[in-house]
């Protein structure tokens, strides 16, 4: 390792199409300190989405091997969404290279590192972990201590501002939230004097998601500069921090993903009824039965605010298991709310997670009450793609781009666990969970409009004392890593996808610091723990709109 720093700043789904006109405009000077470097486009995952987008950018890996696809994973014991968190990835992070090597690190907010693991230094977990009191830091006792001078301190903003359609008290809240985070974070960054840091910001999605069509469309009304407002306030934060830094310091900005307008929502699995791969059961209103009953949302809010919600969360997980085995019938097998009219003993196929845009195949000897055979698995996959690349809105326009198997994009031995199906909408369409009125919808969110959903090229800044300036290329989010460690003098694993950005480094360095490559030794798997946070995490997820 080499005396160089290095700093990755996330900034979660953020697009061009928002940035560069602020840039070009001089509104973001600090920004624009980094942009004066080396910058272009950041291609994403497939699908665009944040746990696989962060989790290839900081371990230069594909999905296929590092593990994460979507928020969720599937059990083969029912037809349920559990969760995946870090422990599910399968390979070392950028952070695990630089503490092996015996470089001090920082991480913070980064989404999908919940559970916090061990690094030589600090790290404080990002999107993803739960509301309630737990354990996000590494060393533990750096929670006590930050909120000792941090009394406010939270992790993440409370979703259930969204869920309620608050969106006027969150809007009125991002800033304020940011600014404590990053205050954190360069507080902690001084006292270290880390080798290799990270933070990301991720409120930006959400403003994106809700407020797309006032900023980027209309471009009035009451929240018409609330992205030009966020980015300033950020780049002001931002300023300070980078006149602090080590004159050897290189710094990445990165999005997991890009952003654009969504008018229309496909509700897949209502397709698929009409097209004879999937069946509900007989007299029950499939809508009606994806609902989540005001009831439920009253009880959980209630619960959660006298600090009894972990403990009815374990008498519930227990009542749902008791009816997620072969014996129990498809009316009592445990699924996701939005499936919960689908008979399983007939269904095909289904479309499974609208935030990874997946289907899965009812596979015999896989799912629970599988019914397609073997034999049958890859001329259904072939009768699927067909049949969904051919639906068309009213006017005639083709909603679906591209389906693609996940052999097609993605390598290593996790491949298996991937979904069946993944599907890419056309421009302005979006995708929705179970079953609604009609196939085409409106998009909506919480009964209300929504505007914005990702899209797959994201953004990239490069900026430091061995790159180029203004020079543009396009990366892949697997470039994140070896780039970076490339910068500190660190040997690549062989395993990884991704290659260092050389073309964008001083020839002369690279000269100096010829890229070595290394067979690295085996990553240790961490054992799942209780999964008791992990219908609190739904209930999040269904704030923000992933389920």
């Amino acid at each position: 390792m080499n005396n160089n720093k290095t700093f990755i700043l996330g900034l979660d789904g953020a697009d061009w199409s928002v940035l560069k006109p602020l840039l070009e405009a001089g509104e973001l000077p600090n920004f624009g300190r980094l942009y004066a470097g080396t910058s272009g486009p950041l291609d994403s995952t497939c699908p665009p989405l944040t746990p696989p987008g962060w989790t290839s950018s900081v371990t230069g890996r594909n999905p296929g091997k590092h593990n994460i696809f979507d928020f969720f994973s599937y059990s083969g014991k029912d037809y349920d969404l559990h969760l995946t968190n870090r422990k599910d990835r399968a390979c070392r992070a950028i952070w695990n290279y630089v503490s092996e090597e015996g470089g001090r690190v920082l991480v913070m907010n980064v989404p999908h590192t919940y559970p916090p693991e061990k690094v030589n230094g600090y790290l404080i977990s990002g999107f993803g972990t739960p509301e309630w009191d737990c354990a996000y830091t590494y060393p533990p006792e750096l929670k006590k201590r930050i909120l000792k001078e941090h009394p406010s301190f939270k992790v993440d903003m409370p979703s259930r501002l969204l869920h309620e359609g608050n969106f006027k008290a969150f809007a009125e809240q991002v800033n304020a939230h940011c600014e404590e985070q990053f205050k954190v974070f360069a507080e902690l960054y001084r006292e270290l004097k880390p080798h290799f840091a990270m933070f990301a910001f991720v409120e930006m999605d959400r403003l994106f998601h809700f407020f797309w069509k006032e900023n980027m469309v209309e471009k009035k009304g009451a929240y018409s500069t609330l992205f030009r407002d966020h980015f300033v306030f950020l780049d002001k934060l931002l300023g300070e921090f980078l006149d602090s830094l080590d004159g050897n310091t290189s710094v990445m900005v990165i999005s997991d993903h890009g952003f654009g307008e969504v008018k229309k929502d496909i509700y897949v699995n209502n397709y698929l009824r009409d097209k004879g791969y999937l069946f509900t059961r007989e007299g029950l209103d499939a809508v009606e039965a994806g609902k989540v009953p005001a009831w439920k949302l009253a009880v959980s809010s209630f619960l959660d605010r006298l600090g009894l919600w972990k403990f009815y969360l374990k008498f519930r997980r227990a009542q749902l298991d008791k009816g997620a085995t072969a014996g129990a019938g498809a009316e009592s097998v445990r699924s996701a709310t939005a499936l919960s009219a689908v008979d399983w003993s007939r269904a095909r196929a289904y479309f499974s997670s609208m935030s990874a845009r997946c289907l899965r195949i009812n596979l015999e000897g896989r799912e629970l009450l599988g019914c397609v055979k073997k034999e049958e698995y890859a001329a259904l996959q072939d009768a699927l793609s067909k049949d969904l690349l051919e639906l068309r809105d009213q006017d005639g326009t083709q909603v679906i781009t591209r389906v693609f198997k996940p052999q097609d994009v993605y390598v290593g031995e996790h491949v298996l666990s991937a979904s069946d199906l993944y599907l890419e909408p056309a421009a302005g369409y979006s995708f929705n969970q179970g079953f609604a009125a009609g196939v085409i919808m409106p998009s909506t969110q919480h009964g209300q409009p929504r505007s914005g959903d990702h899209r797959q090229f994201g953004i990239f800044m490069l900026q430091g004392p061995q790159i180029k300036q203004g020079f543009n290329m396009t990366a892949e989010i697997t470039d994140v890593t070896p780039t970076m460690l490339a910068l500190m003098g660190i040997p690549l694993s062989s395993d990884l996808d991704g290659q260092p950005l050389t073309d964008a480094m001083d020839p002369e360095f690279i000269k100096a610091n010829p890229v070595r490559r290394y067979q690295e030794a085996p990553y240790g798997e961490c054992p799942r723990g209780e999964e008791e946070d992990e219908e609190k995490l739904q209930e999040r997820l269904k704030d923000l709109g992933y389920l």
